[in-house]
């Protein structure tokens, strides 16, 4: 969204997709006079999302409109666990692979942009994360469309997106199809791509067992 502007502005001026979920909790979270090109973008959603009232009638109305008008949102979720991050963790996205990063790298996912000063602080950032992945599940459920963005890391993100879907309520199978299918039908790609079928380009991953199913 550009500064001083809800997506509500946004919609309204003929916005078809809302990017970063910070964003979209800033709808419900900024006056006129936030301006997001600071770090408040961050710390408004971080102190205030948790206390948010998912159930609320503004909430509802603007999830509706968002189905109504067939908005697409991309949350990228992975990218803002970083919202509840310490100095000197490593956020859940990169733990597994971060052991395999060069060193500047590695620095650079233990270094939090966030200030938490107690450990009351860093609860409630977590439960404002936990809301924005629950916001997300609530989107899904009612036909809002989803894709799955990241904006760090290209290639070591994207799992971490899906699995955070998984967290939101979605089954794998459905965080798979948002990866692939979703993807390409909401870039105008759907032709020849987006499915495994004949004709269409093959960009294939292959796993051991069944990825539709939750491990453990």
């Amino acid at each position: 969204m550009p500064a001083f502007s809800r997506a509500d502005d946004v919609i309204e001026a003929g916005f078809d997709e809302l990017h970063h979920i910070n964003q979209v909790m800033l709808n419900f979270l900024s006056t006129p006079l936030t301006d997001t090109r600071t770090l408040e973008r961050f710390y408004i959603p971080a102190e205030k999302s948790a206390s948010l009232d998912l159930d609320s009638l503004e909430v509802q109305e603007f999830i509706e409109r968002l189905r109504n008008k067939n908005i697409v949102v991309d949350p990228t979720l992975a990218t803002f666990d970083f919202i509840k991050q310490r100095n000197g963790e490593i956020v859940n996205p990169y733990k597994t692979i971060a052991d395999f990063m060069p060193p500047d790298v590695r620095r650079s996912i233990k270094t939090s942009t966030m200030k938490i000063a107690d450990d009351k602080t860093a609860k409630r950032y977590e439960a404002s994360y936990k809301k924005m992945v629950e916001f997300v599940g609530r989107l899904y459920r009612v036909g809002v469309p989803i894709v799955a963005g990241t904006d760090v890391l290209a290639g070591f993100t994207p799992h971490s997106e899906l699995a955070l879907y998984v967290k939101a309520g979605l089954t794998p199978a459905q965080a798979i199809q948002i990866a692939t299918y979703n993807g390409a039908k909401y870039t105008n790609t759907l032709n020849d791509r987006g499915t495994v079928s004949v004709c269409k380009h093959a960009d294939l991953l292959l796993v051991d067992g069944d990825p539709t199913r939750k491990s453990g």
